[in-house]
């Protein structure tokens, strides 16, 4: 999904280029960051448990860096035809993605709020909102744009770029021992590979790609928005009215 070409191509030796080599970074972080919190202690035997809801969400969070791996490198093998076809099960993917980080974010925002209306839990609300907005709107754009792959490809890797801080957040708590990562951090780490499509495009192309530009942007400047949005007394009602969708009617604490 990184990668289509109009034209159909006679599958070749593998050759991975930028796109690819930026999938498998992304993929590093999040399967790093998760190896770290669910993947190891579930092998020891250590994970708290957890609700099935989280395991299911996860199965749809690995499987869409999985195929987003598998798309990129078919592409770089020639392989278009299969790249195609794998697409609908992308689109599977992706809403599964959506629908149940909604479902978790809703969830545990919910859980906590019963306990207290502690400040952070709006700023996480946004940074959940974050992740899953400029996800869902990269990647219905990057499905707009399936003909033209200039376009397609990058916007799946800014949408993808967009749903990564959850892996970094996994890094930077068990580096330093704290219960959640800075959401500045979370955010410079992300988009750090969006400075590295633009180095990209100014090197292959010597400008700013129109898909770079809107993608970038959108991803940034909802980034931006949690500092002058997150702490209102509007978006505080926002999230106890996204909480109530769930089915649960929580009052706000005084």
């Amino acid at each position: 999904m990184v990668e289509a070409t109009a034209t159909l191509k006679t599958p070749s030796a593998f050759k991975p280029n930028f796109y690819f080599w930026m999938t498998a970074a992304l993929a590093a972080v999040i399967f790093g960051g998760f190896g770290i919190s669910y993947f190891a202690p579930m092998a020891t035997g250590s994970l708290r448990p957890i609700s099935p809801l989280v395991h299911f969400h996860g199965i749809f969070y690995f499987a869409w860096m999985i195929l987003l791996m598998v798309q990129s490198g078919l592409v770089n093998s020639g392989n278009v035809a299969l790249h195609r076809t794998l697409g609908t099960i992308g689109i599977s993917v992706a809403t599964g993605l959506v629908i149940f980080a909604s479902v978790i974010s809703i969830e545990n925002t919910r859980a906590s709020l019963e306990l207290s209306a502690d400040p952070f839990l709006f700023q996480l609300m946004y940074l959940n909102i974050v992740a899953i907005s400029t996800f869902t709107i990269l990647f219905i754009m990057a499905m707009r744009k399936t003909r033209q792959p200039e376009f397609h490809r990058r916007l799946v890797l800014l949408a993808t770029v967009g749903f990564i801080g959850a892996g970094i957040n996994r890094f930077y708590v068990a580096a330093f021992q704290v219960d959640f990562a800075p959401f500045w951090f979370i955010y410079l780490v992300s988009d750090l590979f969006i400075l590295a499509l633009i180095i990209h495009d100014w090197k292959t192309l010597q400008k700013l790609h129109p898909a770079t530009i809107s993608g970038g942007l959108i991803v940034v400047v909802i980034q931006l928005l949690q500092w002058p949005i997150a702490g209102t007394a509007a978006f505080e009602s926002v999230t106890y009215w996204l909480v109530s969708l769930g089915g649960y009617a929580i009052t706000p604490l005084v």
